[in-house]
């Protein structure tokens, strides 16, 4: 008898946004079995992975594809050897996760900060988070969240100083967004600060 196993984090071609967009702070590698035409077959085994402040999609998909192709080598031959006993899913706390957009990426700067942070995470690689400055794309490769700040409208683009460890951010819909590295449209990918020496009239602007 043929038996298809499917590891999730290995066979699924993009590693899904949801745990971010939630603020989960955990995720499973699991090997399941396939039914018939459909995705949510009996659990075989499956292994939680934390989700760090770090993490993207892309880093968390990686972390996956290690972690579920070893959790694949162990579970197989007791699979074969029938000392596991297959655990059916929970159906009633399946979420759906829609088809992500190229537009998902652009930033509305009247949401929280911890919105646009757990967003633009989400997004990367794709299809990557960004915003409009003097009429061109302004991509956000890397950013970090400040809380309970004020420094005018949303989009606005202010100077931080110490004790904060990013000297440029963005006013968000209840707080800062801090800038760590950027990408001009058509341009390299830079620090925040390194961008700010090269664009002297970026402090103060407003971003779109």
């Amino acid at each position: 008898m043929f038996i298809r196993l499917y590891c999730r984090s290995i066979a699924v071609r993009h590693q899904s946004p949801q745990p971010f967009l939630r603020g989960d702070e955990v995720t499973a590698a699991p090997i399941i079995l396939m039914d018939p035409g459909r995705d949510p077959g009996p659990i075989l085994s499956q292994k939680k992975v934390p989700i760090s402040e770090e993490d993207t999609t892309g880093s968390l998909r990686a972390k996956l594809s290690q972690v579920g192709a070893q959790l694949l080598i162990e579970t197989l031959p007791l699979w074969i050897e029938g000392r596991i006993n297959p655990q059916p899913q929970d159906e009633g706390r399946a979420s759906y996760s829609r088809m992500i957009k190229k537009e998902d990426g652009e930033i509305d700067w009247r949401l929280t900060t911890q919105e646009l942070w757990r967003r633009i995470r989400a997004f990367d690689p794709w299809p990557g988070s960004f915003t409009t400055w003097r009429g061109n794309r302004l991509k956000l490769i890397k950013v970090t969240p400040i809380y309970d700040e004020r420094y005018g409208e949303p989009g606005k683009v202010v100077a931080l100083a110490p004790p904060h460890t990013v000297s440029v951010g963005v006013q968000t819909g209840d707080g800062v967004l801090g800038l760590v590295r950027v990408q001009l449209e058509g341009k390299r990918e830079l620090s925040a600060e390194e961008f700010v020496r090269g664009q002297r009239d970026f402090i103060g602007s407003l971003l779109l």
